[in-house]
């Protein structure tokens, strides 16, 4: 992805300007041009919001020259990174995984709120480099009403897909196993196979329980075996150790309770008939 070198930064709030040199990345070697950001109809604080909001993002990229501008970079950074964590221990994933999992934009609310309420503060009120964590402090302490509010909206959305059949999707792939089907792992890293048809855009729309769930114990090597990993070994070398043994029994036992469609089998000596 490219990207922006930011060489130098200016803020200027008596003529609402920010002027910066920079580069862009996808041109080598960098050739640095001056540009601003002088929207009129935005004010000084909301551009120093959406400058700080495009470092934490990574459109920018901020030299270390930049002494205070970096710093209360960095500091922002640490900022959503220990309530990206805190989140996670309440629901179990980072914001980012969050939003991409339930097409929202909960990262970009917390770097907003964090952009607003630390950067432009600590640029704009002068404040002192020693004040920054007493700041910092005041921040994480603010952000934990929006995570509470992020955690209880993902509670809603988690009833809706319960009721709905909708298991939420990290990964979707096909297997050379077979056709018209694809391998799937869950946000609970459950490995899934079922039709083309039931997946769309990170969902598993399963209201008619056709999809056939393999569980998430040893999910890395049982998504390998579905994806022919193990096409080449037979059952008998498998099964002499973990997690092989394990994965094997797993998928012989869903096999023989659902019809998969195998066109290659997972591994050799495999033979089991749906009941």
């Amino acid at each position: 992805m490219s990207y922006y070198a930011v060489k130098s930064v200016s803020f200027d709030e008596k003529n609402n300007c920010i002027r910066m040199t920079v580069a862009d990345s996808s041109i080598r070697p960098f050739n640095y041009f001056s540009t601003e950001i002088n929207q009129p109809e935005k004010s000084y604080k909301e551009k120093v919001s959406e400058f700080f909001m495009n470092c934490m993002d990574g459109n920018y990229h901020l030299s270390k020259v930049n002494k205070k501008a970096y710093k209360i970079y960095a500091t922002a950074c640490d900022i959503y990174k220990k309530c990206s964590s805190k989140f996670k221990e309440v629901t179990g994933q980072t914001l980012f995984d969050a939003s991409c999992s339930y097409n929202c934009d909960y990262n970009c609310q917390m770097e907003r709120f964090i952009a607003d309420n630390f950067c432009v503060i600590a640029l704009c009120s002068r404040t002192s480099s020693d004040a920054y964590l007493t700041l910092a402090e005041s921040v994480m302490n603010k952000a934990k009403n929006l995570i509470c509010q992020f955690n209880k909206d993902l509670t809603m959305k988690n009833k809706s897909d319960k009721e709905n059949g909708i298991v939420r999707i990290t990964c979707a792939s096909h297997s050379p196993l077979f056709n018209g089907m694809l391998v799937l792992v869950s946000n609970e890293n459950e490995v899934i196979v079922c039709g083309e048809e039931n997946y769309t855009s990170g969902k598993l729309r399963n209201a008619d329980n056709t999809a056939v769930n393999f569980g998430s114990a040893n999910w890395q090597v049982l998504h390998g075996m579905l994806h022919g990993a193990y096409t080449g070994y037979d059952r008998k070398t498998l099964a002499k150790h973990e997690p092989t043994l394990s994965a094997i029994e797993k998928i012989e036992e869903c096999c023989s309770k659902n019809f998969i469609p195998f066109i290659t089998l997972p591994y050799k000596g495999f033979n089991v008939s749906v009941k």
